[in-house]
């Protein structure tokens, strides 16, 4: 904080990056093709979800202090901490009206002006229309404020090479294995897909792979369900009446590694997480990872370790995904990672 434009550029350029464009910060802030009013979701801002001054002017806000900040504005779907409060920031944009006249992707500011912009409302601000992730604001790039700072962005970064296994805009579902079920709507998105559930239902999908675990088995999906809703990780799938399931029940804070064999279930391991809006959150997107290598499964949420066990039933096979409930998913492609 404290940095005027100019600095913040400089810096960014320093590491290898650049300043997000106003539209790219937008972009992230309201969670992609999710378009959410705030980076945490549509709910109402508050003390827990955001360092901002607050209001006893506003009922039901009052002033806020730092240390109820928790878990609800840390974890977010984009997984990008801090773009409501906390500090305002500075965007690579010169400051304009509108954008009446510019592209409808990605678009840029003007070539020149007298502001840049600023995004995200800080840590000195009552008044919780800033948090907005649509909100803008401008200010001189000479001048230096402690409540400003900046993030930078990049057009890429060095990260493990990432292999995805199905690529849902080419690849329509019904390229996948497993039995129609009545009830449930697939639905193309841009990258993603979401599946509609009318009713309590259970959906596997898969595609038959020889994984064997050398690599870890990813994906990254949104639930929407009801209480009793689970989403899984399908591995080592021989058939339908033979795999493993990595599963987690986001309301009730649990995981499990289930055995499905000749049909039936088998309980490998089990595990309560009692924080469960910090290891299993219910409204915003879940990171799963498992690793299986030599009988050992281990799941995880992100860097959040879930649940782990053994079992050796069998070595390699399909993977794919399982849900159950009611409502909506969002899913990402299945990928793997060294």
């Amino acid at each position: 904080n404290g940095v005027s434009w100019e600095g913040a550029r400089r810096y960014c350029q320093w590491v290898g990056g650049r300043l997000p464009s106003e539209a790219e910060w937008e972009y992230a802030a309201r969670n992609g093709p999710l378009q959410t009013r705030y980076p945490w979701g549509d709910e109402t801002p508050s003390c827990e979800r955001a360092i901002f001054a607050g209001s006893a002017s506003r009922p039901p806000l009052s002033r806020c202090k730092a240390s109820t900040f928790v878990s609800a504005g840390k974890e977010t779907p984009s997984h990008i901490m801090h773009q409501a409060g906390n500090l305002w920031e500075w965007t690579a944009d010169w400051y304009a009206e509108d954008y009446e006249n510019a592209q409808a992707t990605d678009p840029k500011g003007p070539a020149q002006g007298s502001g840049r912009v600023q995004r995200g409302g800080s840590y000195s601000d009552d008044d919780p229309v800033v948090l907005r992730s649509a909100f803008r604001a401008q200010m001189d790039p000479s001048l230096k404020m402690p409540d400003v700072g900046f993030r930078c962005a990049a057009d890429r970064v060095d990260h493990r090479p990432i292999t995805h296994l199905v690529d849902f805009a080419k690849e329509p579902m019904t390229s996948w294995l497993g039995a129609p079920v009545a009830g449930a709507r697939w639905e193309p998105g841009q990258g993603w897909m979401t599946l509609h559930l009318t009713d309590q239902r259970e959906v596997l999908r898969w595609r038959q792979l020889a994984f064997r675990g050398e690599s870890v088995l990813s994906l990254r999906v949104f639930p929407k369900l009801d209480p009793m809703g689970s989403v899984a990780l399908v591995y080592g799938l021989q058939d339908a009446r033979n795999y493993y399931r990595a599963e987690v029940y986001p309301h009730a804070g649990v995981a499990r590694l289930v055995r499905v064999f000749d049909g039936v279930e088998g309980l490998i391991a089990e595990a309560v997480h009692a924080e469960r809006t910090r290891s299993l959150p219910t409204d915003w997107w879940l990171s799963l990872h498992l690793r299986w290598n030599k009988g050992h499964h281990a799941l995880a949420n992100s860097t959040m370790n879930l649940v782990q066990g053994s079992d050796t039933t069998f070595t390699s096979g399909g993977v794919g995904f399982y849900i159950k409930g009611q409502g909506e998913v969002f899913l990402e492609p299945l990928f793997t990672t060294p």
